[in-house]
């Protein structure tokens, strides 16, 4: 997730895991990948290394409300990330559903029976999750 694109720790990462024979999912904009407003950049972008390119809509240098001409705050990309992250868990948890996955899920801890069936999902999967230490 780079909402430009074009920086070279996200880039190199990403090359990694293709290096590694993963697959990549970019999340970015798509706007700043390609304005020329960007910083230019030798080689690749994120969007050039992804397999599938999530495009997070969010103007070139990611502000969206222009306080005077040339000065814009209110980043786009923090929003559309989470919810993009939000829905693409969904999306996933129904499909592993329909397939007939068991999907564990954490619930709030804000819930009366939240504590003991988190406590229940660290204890089966122990060794792979472990809980947030107060």
């Amino acid at each position: 997730m780079s909402n430009s694109g074009i920086n070279a720790a996200i880039v190199e990462m990403a090359k990694l895991a293709r290096d590694n024979g993963h697959r990549l999912i970019a999340l970015t904009s798509l706007d700043h990948t390609r304005s020329s407003s960007a910083r230019k950049v030798e080689g690749p972008h994120l969007a050039d290394l992804a397999d599938v390119v999530i495009d997070n809509c969010a103007p070139a240098g990611d502000a969206a409300v222009e306080l005077t001409p040339g000065t814009r705050i209110c980043a786009v990309s923090s929003f559309t990330g989470v919810l993009i992250a939000q829905v693409l868990a969904e999306l996933v948890c129904r499909r592993l559903l329909e397939r007939g996955a068991d999907v564990p899920v954490f619930l709030s801890a804000n819930l009366t029976s939240g504590d003991d069936h988190n406590a229940a999902l660290y204890e089966r999967y122990r060794g792979r999750a472990r809980p947030l230490e107060p």
